[in-house]
């Protein structure tokens, strides 16, 4: 996407800026993995950061899969396979074996992570550590992308998550801006 313009309130300005200057910086560091969390009340920013992020992701990287998906959106039996797949007969319905975002993906955007359950951050964290998961109903393990992006946005806070889970990315705030314009 080229000549993309974005509507930016003054308020966020600064908060573009250090994003892009983020991504310049991991852009950087191919072949290194930094999951991002973008964290940040409803309502700030968020999915614009997310999209200003894609976009430059685009431009640099052309033919790259990107893949977006509202993680809350998901049902908890779902979502462990949506991320990791999974093998014909894992389950009711499994009828031939589906690759998980993970695999298919370059660039992994997962909105509103938080809502997540507790066993999918586990097995996400554990992915995120040792760049390894297994398709559900699998016992093979697997390997992810060399190249793998991941980017997350929620508006729990530390608390309301798993600690390692939280703990493993890095962190990008977007501020509730208050002041009048």
């Amino acid at each position: 996407m080229t000549g993309c313009e974005w509507i930016i309130t003054p308020g966020l300005r600064d908060t573009v800026a250090d994003l892009i200057r983020l991504y310049n910086h991991l852009k950087d560091k191919q072949g290194t993995k930094y999951p991002l969390m973008i964290l940040g009340d409803r309502g700030v920013g968020k999915s614009l950061l997310i999209h200003i992020y894609k976009t430059l992701y685009e431009k640099d990287n052309p033919g790259k899969k990107i893949v977006r998906l509202n993680a809350a959106a998901l049902t908890e039996t779902l979502v462990d396979s949506e991320l990791f797949g999974h093998i014909k007969g894992a389950f009711t319905g499994a009828i031939k074996e589906k690759i998980g975002l993970v695999e298919e993906a370059n660039l992994l955007i997962l909105e509103e992570i938080g809502e997540l359950p507790g066993f999918v951050q586990a097995k996400l964290l554990t992915f995120l550590e040792d760049g390894k998961y297994r398709m559900v109903g699998d016992n093979k393990e697997r390997d992810a992308k060399k190249d793998l992006q991941i980017i997350v946005t929620t508006n729990k806070k530390k608390k309301d998550m798993r600690q390692d889970f939280y703990d493993r990315f890095r962190k990008f705030t977007v501020p509730l801006y208050t002041k009048d314009v």
